[in-house]
């Protein structure tokens, strides 16, 4: 018998065994203590079968993962220097747009401010000559300055990631903060419901292991 059809049967077999496992489970209800035996003896089995069938797959996963995390390491190592250098110049890229940007903002806030003295030395100007002094109070609409940003480079963009950092956590509002769920855990599974903690319902559950 080749290996390719000794492969086929034991495949056959593993299967065959997980249909009767869960044909077994299908049939299972617990109403009694002899049904609550029954299905912890199952529950047995279902564990030996899962082991069945990883003892069987493992050699091919162990042969499989050694060729893949082999082939990926040496991927990495061409790669590590790479991604560096990419971090560094996308760094470098995010700086040199921030400064632009405002320098753009600041150019185009120095020219408006500049049409906007034109526009209110025009109206002066004009209220002298006319002796009109009602143009002084028409609404002022100064136009907005268009200032180029930036050239784009096809296949790379840029995006706005806002964050923040805590400078004073005793002046942070109630509803920005989470409670110490690590904390409250240990503290829980340590005194096992002898104290209370207000706020929290400290309670049980009850779980089930089996071993193959």
């Amino acid at each position: 018998m080749s290996t390719e059809t000794m492969e086929a049967t034991q495949q056959i077999t593993i299967q065959q065994t997980i249909d009767n496992v869960l044909a077994e489970m299908a049939q299972l209800k617990i109403a009694s203590d002899a049904e609550m035996v029954t299905a912890a003896e199952w529950l047995k089995r279902c564990k030996e079968t899962a082991k069945l069938v990883k003892d069987h797959f493992e050699p091919d996963r162990l042969a499989n993962y050694t060729a893949y995390k082999a082939v990926t390491d040496t991927i990495k190592a061409y790669t590590d220097k790479l991604d560096k250098a990419e971090r560094i110049v996308k760094r470098q890229l995010a700086d040199y747009q921030w400064e632009q940007e405002q320098k753009r903002r600041d150019e185009q806030r120095r020219l408006e401010d500049l049409a906007r003295k034109q526009e209110e030395e025009r109206r002066l100007q004009q209220a002298v000559e006319t002796g009109d002094e009602t143009v002084l109070d028409e609404p002022m609409i100064v136009p907005t300055v268009h200032v180029e940003p930036p050239p784009k480079v096809e296949g790379v963009s840029y995006a706005e990631h806002w964050t923040f950092e805590v400078k004073d956590e005793r002046l942070i509002p109630r509803e920005y903060m989470t409670p110490d769920l690590k904390k409250l855990g240990a503290m829980v599974r340590a005194t096992k419901g002898a104290i209370e903690i207000p706020g929290v319902r400290i309670y049980s559950e009850k779980t089930v292991r089996a071993s193959a």
